[in-house]
């Protein structure tokens, strides 16, 4: 301790980077990141890192190395690092930054209660048949599961009490799982976000506005989109579609979904459904969903806020569902920002805008809370709290 490093517990995920530049602004040649590899993908393009693999988890180097930092960023509570948590004794001071996926369990333990019923329906029809996949990955999915039983300690719970500090997506979702939360204790609030406008989400792209009347549907390959339900919906709106495209970014996520939302979309929707189904560059996919003069989130819980950050900023109208805690962040701050429930009670507003004024202010809130200047802020703020903590009794 008192080295003044921080190490980083991470997964083979793009938010890295992020992380990594986030930090080193604050805290140049300090971080080091240790990686969960659980294929041969690699995400990270600039991030240096250690990989780590199952193995790593049989032998103790892995504990005595986080005992070795003043503190320790955990990137989401991953079950490979939950287990390396669980196995070490020595008091530390561990930053929590969730992801969403790996707390929206505790505060949602029935995943259906997520789904719609078009998608439930469609769920319950297909399950995880509708994508055949060649025996090889079924083999290699069973190895791992199998190592997984058998080198790792799932218990999240007993891994969330050794945390000092929790940061979720948005600042509103503390409450809610802490509230739902079954251990005896809980971390305290800390407010973190992954990647500035300025160097990450709309890198080059500064000053850009929307182009085109088309229609982007969701952020992933994820049945919490709930994409035959909304799909379904617009599928009807003509003549208000007519001469517009439907985009569907599907190439993150599950990807048997994936196929079925392709099909249903298809099916439904005729050469105008344009599914998003390779990875691209951050400036192609801005080139691409800069044609949206909206966006429509069709998810019950929070999801893909850096798709929201990003058509808030371009101008284009942003739908969220009113149950969604990402809708009442943004709305509880004063951005213009409407319901699907709204949109689906009155089509209309597909032929409408923002005008400059609202346009404007949702800029200037952007910018208030994602700009490099905010993200530093919030990074050193983490830094000093965690600095100055006492480890957990």
């Amino acid at each position: 301790m008192g080295n003044g490093r921080i190490l980083h517990l991470a997964t083979n995920e793009k938010f890295i980077d992020h992380a990594y530049i986030s930090f080193e602004n604050v805290a140049p040649g300090k971080n080091d990141f240790y990686v969960f590899m659980a294929d041969d993908g690699d995400y990270i393009k600039l991030t240096p890192h250690t990989e780590v693999r199952y193995r790593n988890r049989l032998g103790a180097k892995l504990g005595s190395d986080i005992g070795q930092y003043d503190f320790v960023v955990v990137h989401s509570m991953h079950p490979f690092w939950i287990s390396v948590i669980n196995s070490v004794k020595k008091k530390i001071i561990y930053v929590w930054v969730g992801w969403g996926y790996d707390y929206y369990d505790i505060i949602y333990p029935d995943k259906n209660q997520l789904l719609l019923e078009s998608t439930r329906r469609d769920k319950e029809t297909y399950g995880s048949s509708v994508a055949p996949t060649k025996s090889k990955f079924h083999l290699l999915t069973f190895i791992r599961s199998a190592i997984e039983r058998l080198v790792l300690d799932p218990d999240k719970t007993a891994a969330i009490q050794k945390m000092t500090y929790f940061s979720p997506v948005l600042p509103n979702e503390y409450a809610l799982v802490r509230r739902t939360f079954q251990g005896n204790s809980f971390p305290q609030e800390i407010q973190w976000n992954y990647g500035s406008l300025e160097e990450v989400l709309l890198k080059g792209f500064l000053g850009k506005t929307i182009t085109g009347r088309n229609v982007l549907v969701g952020n992933s390959a994820s049945n919490t989109s709930n994409h035959m339900d909304i799909l379904g919906w617009l599928s009807k709106q003509r003549p208000t579609m007519e001469g517009r495209k439907t985009i569907c970014p599907l190439s993150y996520g599950d990807q048997a979904y994936a196929q079925r939302v392709r099909e249903f979309g298809e099916s439904a929707m005729g050469e105008s459904f344009d599914p998003l189904i390779d990875f691209v560059s951050l400036s192609d996919y801005l080139n691409i969903v800069s044609s949206c003069s909206h966006l429509l989130m069709n998810h019950a819980r929070q999801q893909g806020v850096g798709n929201i950050i990003i058509m808030l900023y371009l101008g284009a109208m942003v739908f969220l569902r009113e149950e969604n805690p990402a809708y009442h962040y943004f709305k509880g701050l004063g951005f213009h920002i409407s319901t699907v429930q709204e949109l689906q009670s009155n089509p209309g507003l597909l032929n409408c805008s923002l005008d400059s004024t609202q346009r404007q202010r949702n800029i200037d809130l952007l910018f208030a809370i994602w700009s490099k200047n905010a993200i530093d802020r919030k990074t050193s703020q983490l830094m000093a709290a965690a600095m100055s903590s006492t480890t957990p009794a």
